[in-house]
C-alpha cells in the first residue's frame, strides 16, 4: 500500500532540497524529476545531469504499479517524482536493494510485492545505487 502524508513546507521548486544544508548531493537531499511516456516508454529529461529522453524502460513495471496505487490518471503526460536515499515526509514508496542483476541493482517494493530494476539514469544522481530509495509521486 502506498503511504500518504504531507510534504509540509518543503520547497522543491529548484528540484532539490538539502536537509543538511550541504552541497546538495543526492546523498543528502530530495531530488525531483518529471517522467513521461514517449513512444510507449517512460523517459526523463534533466538538463542538470545531461539527460534528454533518457529511457526508464527497466523501471516501467515499478513505475506503473506506483502510479496505479497513487491514482495518477494522467501520468503519461508527465508527473513529478521526488526521490531520496533517506526517508522524507510524505514518501509513497520505499524500495530496497536486494541484489544485482544483468541490468544493474534489483530493488524490491515489499509492500506491493514487486521487484524490478530502476533506470540506468539513477547513476546520474548517485555514485552507486543506494541501498534504499524513498519515492513520492505527484502532479
Amino acid at each position: 500500500m502506498i503511504r500518504s502524508g504531507v510534504m509540509g513546507t518543503l520547497l522543491l521548486a529548484a528540484g532539490l532540497w538539502s536537509a543538511g544544508g550541504g552541497n546538495g548531493s543526492a546523498e543528502q537531499g530530495i531530488l525531483t524529476i518529471r517522467p513521461y511516456r514517449w513512444q510507449g516508454d517512460w523517459v526523463i529529461d534533466d538538463a542538470r545531469v545531461g539527460l534528454a529522453q533518457a529511457p526508464c524502460a527497466a523501471a516501467g513495471g515499478l513505475l506503473d504499479a506506483a502510479i496505479a496505487a497513487k491514482g495518477l490518471g494522467h501520468a503519461d503526460d508527465g508527473f513529478l517524482l521526488w526521490f531520496s536515499a533517506h526517508p522524507f515526509p510524505g514518501y509513497d514508496v520505499h524500495l530496497h536493494t536486494i541484489g544485482v542483476g544483468d541490468s544493474g541493482p534489483v530493488f524490491t517494493w515489499t509492500e506491493a510485492g514487486r521487484t524490478g530494476h530502476l533506470c540506468a539514469a539513477l547513476l546520474h544522481y548517485f555514485p552507486t545505487a543506494p541501498q534504499d530509495l524513498y519515492v513520492r509521486l505527484g502532479d
